[in-house]
């Protein structure tokens, strides 16, 4: 496979699948459209929510969001990630018995437990000010966990541009609301994790509504000990394997907001959550919300369909790693010298380290999208242990990293040692990808690596020269 193509001959191609509907470009595309609308909403709303809210209230969202979603993992016992493996409609019926019914039992145990022990147990993560809504848990792992059932069905539906059209509807109504209550309460501290989780609770009404109700009542309506036992049987280990993975990975990503509103306040881990939630915002347009279900339902037809997968697989990743890579390369090197300017001037200076911290988690959020294909590959593959293992690093390497600001008391080196550590272990984990599909090494280093690198070496070397200020 070429490294890089005729420019026109590429234009062409891509256009003509475009007009294919139901293709893997025409549904990237539609999706891509909805993301881009959300994500410019995003970028529009910012200077006016941290106007009206306080880096602690962002603080107290991130950890919220931190608890939550790292027990949401456990609330369908990861089932869910096994719905679009099984052809057998009445296997998957069986499998989504298992998921919801895990998750109702779960959610419910988590409310007792905050209800019961919530002060107990929040004051060691730094959480006090969330105590008097800490029986919520409850509530929002129950939303996070049907949420992850309801995006698991869509994909085995082939629905992803219409769960994406919700979100277009959903999204300005929620950050409407936000700007709504920040005005009224004068930037009501928990006023972010009231509209975050009612927007949940209304996209999941809406995905029921438009999406599911029929297959919802199909699902209900079959029952069969036989399947259960055979469904849970045939892929506990698919789910088990996914589950120690995918806990990996959200603690490697909540880490952060764990270990940082303890050890260096709610406004540290403030600052953090609204530097990465603005980096996400390339990942849910193009990478985890935008390629990774797009790719896991191409990949899912094209098992159902009998094709040998490697080498069906191997050009559609090539051909998204090259386009990402072209496409993100140079606004991500770019971001990294202006991040601290631009986010003081459009967000307020109050929020200068936040822009700080952006330039550092640049190198982070980079190796993330390039892998964001990653996921599909392996399951589709049915490969969970080497996502297993790659969970493993990233979670040693997140830790290592903090572990290296903790020892010098410095917040800022945290976040260094966290990005570059954690980067490098999805740069690794994507070129393991290549080698699994046995795409040539050589050229994936060459792409993944020495262009990115060699992108940086020069913005620096222009930046040095002209004798203005580096970034961090």
């Amino acid at each position: 496979m070429a490294l890089f193509v005729n420019p026109v001959k590429q234009v062409k191609t891509i256009w003509a699948e475009l007009q294919k509907k139901g293709s893997f470009v025409n549904t990237l595309a539609q999706v891509f459209s909805v993301r881009t609308l959300v994500a410019a909403l995003g970028f529009i709303t910012a200077p006016i929510l941290t106007r009206l809210y306080s880096p602690e209230a962002y603080g107290l969202l991130g950890i919220f969001n931190a608890i939550v979603a790292s027990l949401a993992l456990l609330a369908t016992l990861r089932f869910s990630a096994a719905f679009t493996l099984p052809r057998s409609n009445k296997v998957f019926y069986s499998l989504l018995r298992i998921s919801i019914t895990a998750c109702l039992l779960f959610s419910a145990l988590v409310a007792l437990v905050f209800w019961l022990f919530g002060p107990t147990l929040l004051p060691l993560l730094g959480a006090q000010k969330i105590q008097g809504i800490a029986p919520l848990l409850g509530l929002g792992v129950l939303i996070a966990g049907l949420f992850d059932i309801m995006n698991q069905w869509t994909v085995r539906l082939q629905s992803i541009t219409k769960l994406s059209r919700i979100e277009m509807v959903n999204s300005p109504l929620m950050k409407g609301s936000n700007i709504a209550l920040g005005y009224f309460t004068n930037g009501f501290s928990l006023g972010l994790i009231i509209i975050e989780y009612l927007g949940k609770a209304i996209a999941l009404w809406a995905s029921y509504a438009f999406i599911i109700k029929k297959e919802l009542h199909k699902a209900l309506a079959y029952y069969s000990k036989v399947k259960l036992r055979y469904a849970f049987k045939r892929y506990w280990r698919v789910a088990t394997y996914n589950l120690s993975g995918a806990t990996l990975s959200m603690l490697s990503m909540q880490m952060p907001a764990f270990i940082f509103t303890p050890w260096f306040g709610l406004e540290a881990t403030g600052f953090f959550a609204l530097s990465s939630s603005l980096l996400s915002i390339p990942l849910r347009l193009l990478g985890e919300g935008g390629i990774g279900p797009v790719m896991l339902q191409r990949a899912t037809a094209l098992k159902m369909q009998g094709v040998e997968l490697v080498p069906s697989l191997r050009p559609i990743v090539w051909k998204l790693l090259r386009s990402l890579v072209l496409l993100v390369t140079a606004p991500f090197v770019l971001l990294t010298f202006i991040s601290k300017d631009l986010f003081s001037i459009v967000l307020g200076q109050e929020w200068a380290t936040s822009g700080q911290i952006a330039a550092m988690l640049v190198f982070y959020f980079y190796y993330r999208l390039l892998a964001s294909p990653c996921a599909a590959v392996y399951r589709v593959l049915e490969k969970e242990n080497h996502i297993l293992i790659f969970q493993f690093f990233l979670i040693f390497a997140t830790v290592a990293g903090i572990v290296i600001g903790i020892q010098n008391e410095s917040f800022m080196q945290a976040v260094m040692g966290y990005s570059l550590l954690s980067g490098l272990a999805y740069a690794g984990y994507l070129l393991n990808t290549m080698r699994l599909l046995k795409i040539n090494l050589g050229r994936a280093v060459v792409l993944t690596l020495v262009l990115p690198i060699a992108a940086f070496a020069t913005i620096y070397l222009l930046v040095k020269v002209a004798g203005w200020p580096l970034p961090f």
